[in-house]
């Protein structure tokens, strides 16, 4: 019985995040998915913003490992506060390993000068895990010529966690440069499997980027952009590097994935694709995994965006000059 523990212990806390290159979920359009990587994202489009993006990861192996993320944010320009909710459900494994979180995101503004603007972000959110060994085979359910049907004879229910969770976070930013730093799991929630004492490590972010018109643009009809985004969990290091331009309604990019900044890393390769129109945007990435997880198949994603318009209301106070945010996912930067 005891064996039995510590192999589902070590398969589901140690096991699946080497798969997933960290501890936490991460998207190869992180762009796409911006409040799951740092609070001070919520609200930097003009005015409300939802999202949906699916994730299908090693199609060809044995269990499914399927993210689905959705959000909504909103910028209260007057206020200069920032609200946004988002929430994620994975799956992941033959035992469908579930993971479900909720989070209440808030970034506040504040301008540094004409050019920079600073975002505080702070995030507090409930998640839920549930392992399920039912649908799990155990030794006594097999025999010479494959597998009983019958029910396992080991004691065991399904496992169900519940937990919050507080992160925080900042971007500063002009027009063409940003750079932001993230906290996630400050408190440490306890993921406590089997009675095995287990708490989730902070994760550190480190993100920056540019987004530059090209020569003789001036209406961000055509943009180039690069982008960084550095994790730090426990004792797993990766980044993710890549560039995407975008030309009228259509974007390209290519990015590098858990670039190997440590031997037991493993790498992947993405081709990022977009296509806007007016406030709707489809986006579409394929990642092809290197080194032991070539043959799982990839990951593919699935993301939809669309920005809201509503109409604005007259401040009596003088109006802060608008500053674009410059992630070259980002559009819709009419001025206000």
């Amino acid at each position: 019985m005891h064996n039995i523990q510590y192999c589902l212990l070590f398969l589901f806390l140690t096991g699946i995040s080497q798969l997933g290159s960290t501890q936490d979920k991460n998207f190869s359009q992180w762009d796409v998915a911006p409040l799951s990587v740092n609070p001070a994202f919520t609200g930097t489009n003009p005015q409300g913003r939802g999202i949906l993006l699916h994730r299908v990861q090693f199609p060809q192996s044995a269990g499914d490992f399927v993210t689905t993320y959705f959000s909504y944010d909103h910028n209260f320009s007057n206020s200069r506060s920032n609200m946004g909710i988002w929430l994620m459900n994975d799956i992941a494994g033959a035992a469908n390993f579930r993971s479900t979180n909720v989070n209440v995101s808030y970034a506040h503004l504040v301008p540094l000068s004409r050019q920079w603007r600073l975002r505080l972000g702070l995030e507090i959110g409930y998640g839920t895990k549930n392992l399920n060994y039912v649908d799990l085979v155990f030794g006594d359910q097999l025999t010479n010529t494959g597998a009983t049907g019958a029910p396992t004879q080991e004691a065991l229910d399904n496992e169900n966690l519940n937990y919050l969770d507080i992160s925080t976070g900042f971007l500063i930013y002009s027009e063409v440069y940003w750079f932001g730093f993230s906290a996630a799991h400050l408190n440490q929630p306890n993921q406590n499997f089997l009675d095995q004492d287990y708490r989730l490590p902070i994760r550190y972010g480190v993100q920056g980027g540019v987004r530059l018109p090209l020569e003789g643009i001036q209406d961000n009809e055509r943009t180039i952009g690069a982008a960084f985004s550095y994790r730090a969990q426990g004792s797993l290091h990766n980044l993710d590097v890549g560039m995407l331009g975008n030309y009228k309604n259509v974007s390209l990019g290519l990015w590098y994935r858990n670039l190997p900044i440590q031997e037991s890393a493993e790498g992947a390769l993405a081709l990022q694709t977009g296509l806007q129109f007016n406030g709707l945007r489809f986006s579409y990435a394929f990642e092809y995994a290197f080194g032991s997880l070539t043959g799982l198949g990839g990951a593919h994603e699935l993301g939809i965006t669309y920005l809201f318009r509503y109409p604005k209301r007259v401040s009596r106070k003088r109006p802060l000059r608008y500053v674009a945010f410059p992630l070259f996912s980002e559009y819709g930067d009419e001025r206000y």
